[in-house]
């Protein structure tokens, strides 16, 4: 049985394509990689979130258990009882 061989034409072609799916396998590895570091830096963001609400419920006890239930100017830390 004689081997049969490509066209150069066909040869190319399809080494063209070969490497045009090598460079999306490529660029879906590094946009994988760039969305799993998104996640880590969602989840750091999140554990912060949670950090900062119990440092904001914790303060409010403070000021709450010193001043009683009163309004607190952020800007000018005027307190006015209600």
């Amino acid at each position: 049985m004689e081997n049969k061989v490509l066209s150069i034409e066909e040869l190319s072609k399809l080494q063209e394509l070969d490497i045009k799916r090598g460079e999306l396998v490529e660029r879906f590895g590094i946009l994988e990689i760039n969305i799993q570091d998104l996640e880590i830096q969602k989840k750091q963001l999140i554990d912060e979130l949670s950090k900062l609400k119990i440092s904001e419920l914790d303060l409010g006890i403070l000021l709450q258990e010193k001043y009683g239930d009163s309004n607190i100017n952020i800007t000018t830390g005027e307190i006015i009882s209600r």
